[in-house]
């Protein structure tokens, strides 16, 4: 595996990651798609919380690289960049959601449902006319 250094940069003081801002990580690259010892937590299912893990819990990094982000090994200057990203809404007071409205269709009835037929398979009598795309 390649041992990479990366300085966590995030400058927003409000920020969830801004504890890791200028901290220095050793990454640690096994191939395409496995990098290795960005922090992390376990994450509650059920409330998104922070929680000790175990059943029922998802574990989750504490920040996200942004792509284009560099990193070396002390000899070479390495970009990286995310193959697959998540996103996870944040949880609300309900009383949020009061005044959503929700708009009634009428759905049709399952009594107009045709079970899709495209008839009987042609009996075919002669020699097929195109083979490979040549004409015969």
């Amino acid at each position: 595996p390649l041992q990479l250094q990366y300085v966590h940069s995030q400058t927003n003081a409000s920020a969830y990651d801004y504890k890791y801002n200028g901290v220095s990580f050793y990454l640690e690259y096994s191939g395409f798609g496995n990098l290795h010892g960005i922090p992390g937590t376990c994450i509650d299912m059920d409330t998104g919380e922070p929680t000790n893990c175990g059943p029922d819990t998802r574990w989750s990094p504490e920040f996200t690289i942004a792509d284009g982000s560099d990193c070396s090994d002390g000899t070479n200057e390495y970009l990286i960049k995310a193959l697959r990203k998540e996103q996870r809404m944040q949880n609300v007071a309900l009383s949020n959601c009061s005044a959503l409205t929700l708009t009634s269709y009428d759905l049709p009835s399952i009594s107009l449902w045709v079970d899709p037929d495209i008839g009987s398979e042609p009996t075919v009598t002669n020699a097929p006319a195109v083979i490979g795309g040549v004409l015969q």
